[in-house]
């Protein structure tokens, strides 16, 4: 956990501190430029970012996390499904197997 604290923050610092080169369009301070978009006038205007900070990325790893958590909850109860489904199919098979010989004996 440690290392990934001091990976952050060093990307953190990497972004927040990063120049502008020559040509590149000017954004806010604490922003940068991160690509273009067309408006609705048919006009191209800059998207400037801010850098995530460590508490906006463990968000995302814990959302992450929790998504993973649910598709992997619905994988195994897909799988214990298939598994109780079979289940079943042998119990009625045997209930059958015997309703035929209790009948066969009267």
């Amino acid at each position: 956990m440690y290392l990934i604290n001091c990976s952050l923050n060093a990307i953190d610092t990497i972004f927040s501190t990063r120049s502008l080169g020559s040509g590149e369009p000017n954004c806010p301070a604490g922003t940068f430029a991160a690509g273009y978009v067309m408006d609705g006038w048919k006009k191209w205007r800059i998207v400037c970012l801010a850098p995530l900070s460590v508490e906006d990325i463990e968000d995302i790893y814990v959302f992450g996390a929790m998504i993973t958590g649910i598709l992997l909850t619905g994988f195994g109860g897909a799988l214990l499904y298939r598994k109780l489904e079979n289940i079943m199919q042998k119990l009625a098979a045997m209930q059958w197997d015997l309703d035929l010989e209790t009948s066969k004996g009267h």
